[in-house]
């Protein structure tokens, strides 16, 4: 197993895979009942920058999406560290969904717009759900109206609030990498996430994948590298106190 030291984001991490060796910023030879000890610490880092930013910030839009992405992770984390030993396919799972996670706060933390599409998105998310539950209900069935009046509320609440439209092609984490400049990232890891969350021929075929100790690095060091990147993006952003977060052995690394 291989773990990331201290506080690293993705650009460190990957100037560094390429310039030294990635055994200079990763540790090698981690057996799978050490990972819960090493995610513990990240956990409590997000956990309590969180309650720093909502004690410190006036409730609105932006402390709330904020303290929202920043939290998103964390099951993600237990997750992991609940599950060291595998399957790999949860390992991927957990690890796609982060790396989704630090392209969105990427992208938030670009301009106030971007934060109201985030919210709009919510809008368009639960609609689209709402409609999904009509279409495979009887016809006949009265619960159904009550589906219709939460659509209507959610359409009045788009009103109110001056919510845009959003497009599907600009939520789509490939427009989204592209804006951030993770597109490189995200082309490569996604053929690693597809290959492995889907039940393809490689998955299926492949006698020795779910314990392939290589795949196994990979995942966990990414799953580590965007969390971390992630942590530190929004309390940088939210002015958290280095302390908070160093109280829990998480050193912050500056890009050089």
């Amino acid at each position: 197993m291989l773990l990331v030291q201290g506080w690293s984001c993705p650009s460190r991490i990957q100037r560094n895979m390429t310039e030294k060796r990635l055994r200079d910023v990763a540790t090698f030879g981690t057996s799978p009942d050490q990972i819960a000890p090493h995610l513990r610490p990240i956990r409590a880092a997000i956990a309590d920058s969180a309650i720093w930013i909502e004690k410190h910030h006036p409730r609105n839009d932006r402390r709330v999406v904020l303290c929202n992405l920043l939290v998103a992770p964390l099951p993600y984390v237990d997750l992991y560290a609940q599950n060291p030993s595998g399957p790999l396919p949860l390992h991927a799972f957990c690890t796609r969904t982060v790396f989704e996670l630090n392209v969105r706060v990427r992208h938030v933390l670009l301009s106030p717009d971007n934060l109201k599409k985030w919210v709009a998105e919510t809008a368009q998310d639960r609609t689209e759900l709402l409609e999904a539950i009509i279409g495979i209900a009887e016809a006949n069935d009265p619960r159904t109206e009550i589906v219709r009046t939460e659509l209507n509320r959610i359409a009045s609440l788009k009103l109110k609030h001056h919510l845009p439209e959003v497009r599907k092609s600009d939520t789509q984490v490939a427009t989204l990498a592209r804006e951030v400049g993770l597109e490189r990232e995200r082309k490569s890891l996604f053929k690693i996430f597809s290959k492995l969350v889907h039940p393809t021929a490689y998955l299926v075929n492949s006698g020795n994948v779910m314990t392939d100790p290589q795949m196994g690095d990979l995942l966990l060091v990414h799953f580590q590298i965007y969390t971390r990147d992630l942590l530190k993006r929004i309390s940088d952003e939210m002015g958290v106190p280095p302390e908070v977060i160093s109280s829990h052995n998480l050193r912050r690394h500056q890009d050089s």
